[in-house]
């Protein structure tokens, strides 16, 4: 349990008793292809990115990335369910809300925090030029950008590094992540990711080696690993 957050511990336990395995628990960050950080002049003597602090980081950062070599500098996802996905992280860092509790009834809420999102996203657009000019990709055309030097920087959960390696032949060391950067309001992210659990009315040997599964798979924190995976 000692390798378990707290906010987790509060989301898979009631009452001192634990009912749900954590599986692929994420937070949202920010991938970075190094190989235009490079290009652009965007890392430190030691050989390691600069990496984005603040939103008016990435704002600068990806408007000289634009200049430097001509690709995108961030790219921001909206199909396939990706809008609303990265939006809701990055209007939170500037004081967005969507809704609000209304005795015991929820009601929308856009307020002023979700413009200035909004506002952000079309400067890096229009004003900047470092975004592509349109929006209407999902997160695997993202990915695949990033994966083929097109684009510098995009949300992302750190499973999808893997595809950037997998799927488009990245070099392990030509790619950086970092944890969502700040806005003028706030610094959160939003968490995500899936549980498992057993079934109340599995035998007791079920059970057993439902628990033995999940280790071999490595879905729980008491997995072992040899010294050559962790290496």
């Amino acid at each position: 349990y000692d390798v378990i957050s707290d906010e987790i511990m509060n989301e898979i336990s009631e009452d001192g008793k634990v009912y749900l395995i954590p599986n692929n628990v994420y937070t949202l960050g920010l991938v970075m292809n190094l190989n235009l950080f490079r290009e652009a002049g965007l890392m430190n003597a030691d050989g390691t990115p600069i990496f984005p602090e603040t939103f008016d980081d990435v704002r600068e950062m990806a408007k000289t990335i634009y200049e430097k070599t001509g690709k995108a500098g961030f790219l921001f996802p909206t199909t396939q369910n990706a809008g609303g996905w990265n939006f809701t992280a990055l209007a939170w860092n500037f004081g967005g809300t969507f809704m609000k509790q209304n005795g015991d009834k929820w009601e929308s809420d856009f307020n002023q925090g979700t413009t200035d999102a909004l506002q952000w996203l079309k400067d890096l657009m229009w004003e900047d030029g470092s975004m592509p000019s349109t929006t209407l990709i999902s997160n695997d055309d993202s990915m695949k950008m990033v994966g083929t030097d097109q684009a510098a920087m995009a949300f992302a959960h750190p499973a999808q590094v893997d595809i950037l390696v997998g799927s488009y032949g990245m070099k392990p060391e030509d790619i950086g992540y970092a944890a969502m950067p700040a806005g003028p309001a706030r610094h959160v992210t939003l968490m995500g990711g899936g549980y498992n659990v057993i079934a109340p009315q599995a035998t007791p040997e079920q059970i057993d080696a439902a628990f033995k599964w999940l280790e071999f798979s490595g879905s729980t924190p008491a997995t072992t690993l040899s010294d050559d995976a962790k290496n």
